[in-house]
Formats: C-alpha cells, sequence, structure tokens
C-alpha cells in the first residue's frame, strides 16, 4: 500500500489491483458461503484495525469493498471519513440505507447538521453488509408501498423495522446481527466484540 497526490494535490491511496471488482458487482458470483464469510471476516479485521485509530469510514457499503484475484477484500474510498475526536461533523456522509437511525433523525427529522458519527455508526453498516453478503439481497428493497422513495426509506428505517433474519440461521447469528443495527447505538457491539465472537458465529 502507497499514496500519492493527484493533479488537484488530494492525496490518494494506492493499493493493488483489485481484479474482481468491487463485492456489490461480484458477490453473486460467489457461491461457497465458507468464501463469504472469509470475506467478511477481512471486512471486520479492517474496521476493527481503522477504530484502533478512531477512524469512522461513513461511507460502508459493498461498492467500497475491493475484491482481490484470492478474494481478499479490501476497504475503499475513505473520502468521508472522519477522526472520531467526539465533537461530531457537520457533513451528511454516506448512503441512506446504510446510515444509522440517529444520524437519519438528525439529518430529517430534526434539521440538524451536526451529526455524532462514530464507531458504531460504522457497526451499523456492517450490520447491513453482513446481511447482504450472506443473503444475498439488497436490504430494504422489500419494504411494504407504503414506504416509497428515499422519505419512506428514512421513516421505515427510523421506526425500527429493518431485514428480516431467516429462521434457519444459528440463533446466536441472528443476536450478533440485531445487535449490531440496534436503533440504540449504546446497544451495537464494537468491532473487537465482534471479532472475540467471530468463531463461535461462523
Amino acid at each position: 500500500m502507497g499514496a500519492c497526490l493527484n493533479d488537484d494535490n488530494q492525496i490518494m491511496i494506492v493499493t493493488e489491483f483489485a481484479s474482481r471488482g468491487d463485492l456489490k458487482h461480484c458477490l453473486n458470483d460467489i457461491e461457497s458461503l465458507a468464501q463469504r464469510i472469509r470475506m467478511l471476516q477481512d471486512v471486520i479485521v479492517g474496521l476493527h484495525w481503522l477504530q484502533a485509530y478512531n477512524i469512522v469510514h461513513r461511507d460502508l457499503k459493498l461498492d467500497n469493498l475491493l475484491v482481490a484475484e484470492d478474494y481478499t477484500v479490501k476497504i475503499t474510498d475513505f473520502g468521508l471519513s472522519i477522526e472520531n475526536d467526539g465533537q461530531g461533523y457537520s457533513r451528511f456522509g454516506g448512503n441512506i440505507k446504510y446510515s444509522a437511525p440517529e444520524i437519519l433523525k438528525e439529518r430529517f427529522v430534526n434539521k440538524n447538521h451536526n451529526y455524532a458519527y462514530g464507531e458504531r455508526t460504522d457497526v451499523y453498516s456492517f450490520g447491513l453488509i453482513w446481511w447482504q453478503v450472506l443473503t444475498k439481497k439488497n436490504p430494504f428493497m422489500d419494504r411494504p408501498a407504503k414506504y416509497p422513495g428515499k422519505e419512506g426509506l428514512v421513516k421505515f428505517i427510523l421506526e425500527g423495522h429493518r431485514p428480516p433474519l431467516p429462521k434457519h440461521w444459528p440463533d446466536s447469528l441472528k443476536t450478533m446481527i440485531a445487535a449490531c443495527w440496534a436503533q440504540q447505538q449504546n446497544k451495537r457491539p464494537t468491532f473487537r466484540n465482534i471479532l472475540d465472537k467471530w468463531e463461535k458465529l461462523t
């Protein structure tokens, strides 16, 4: 890994070539559940490393997870990332679908522009990624018709609705994913918590 400046003097991260593209576009081709679980572990390890340096990604989604030839996953696109200094951040970032409810509430209900991003906002996003990688489904696409468009999606999430967890999944797995996308951020685990339990969950 390295770094360089582009023509506008912006710092750019240089990584090895990810020949399989982003996870969004190659997920359906990965039939092996064990392989997908290993890829999720790559993401967890990377996010735990970022948290150790107080970095909040803020834009976690499958589009920003690049896949190498050997299926190793690299977290990318740090354009919205911030240092977690506890002071909040004035710019809304990320995809609504993956944004934590406390951020959506401040942005769309309270019209507040000082959002308290932290590790657990990334944990929420990872919970949705976790579900998506295991099910190969797009979260919230099957929500009821009475929640149309962007406004409907925000309302659906703020009411506490989440994608359905398959009944055949182990209870421990369902419990951890549900904890990741808990409505209250203090109810969500840390990435360290998830890593510590990873082997038992998978």
